[in-house]
């Protein structure tokens, strides 16, 4: 795996609570956005379809 992407999931996570992170696109409107949560990691057998649906 390509070092850029090590950590990257704890760094998003900490964004929670990073000063003015309720103003960040997305994260909070009107009671939606998407508030740093992530999904689990895709298993490696499953990285065929999920790059598929992002072609």
């Amino acid at each position: 795996m390509d070092t850029i992407w090590t950590g990257v999931r704890e760094r998003v996570l900490a964004l929670r609570t990073a000063p003015g992170a309720r103003r960040v696109f997305g994260a909070t409107f009107k009671g939606y956005g998407h508030g740093f949560d992530l999904e689990p990691p895709v298993a490696e057998a499953g990285l065929p379809a999920a790059e598929r649906c992002g072609a």
